[in-house]
């Protein structure tokens, strides 16, 4: 779960090194350039959270992937 303070996704950038990516790995494989994912790290810009944590709760409700809610057998960009 990433972890806020204000607006900032501040566990991006834990969860990312954690995971052993860079941001232009991690860019490559969500389909988002690597300023964008630089953004959320630092906070100058957000995903939208209403439309995450709508995601979320229908995911954790249904016990599904969020693939499974776009009838997709996998992550596009796995």
């Amino acid at each position: 779960m990433l972890k806020h303070r204000g607006d900032t996704n501040m566990g991006l950038r834990e969860i990312r090194k954690r995971e052993g990516l860079t941001q232009t790995r991690l860019a490559k494989l969500t389909g988002l350039s690597q300023p964008t994912i630089a953004q959320y790290e630092n906070g100058t810009m957000n995903p939208n959270r209403t439309t995450l944590l709508t995601a979320r709760k229908l995911c954790d409700a249904l016990s599904c992937s969020p693939w499974d809610l776009l009838e997709q057998d996998e992550a596009p960009y796995a």
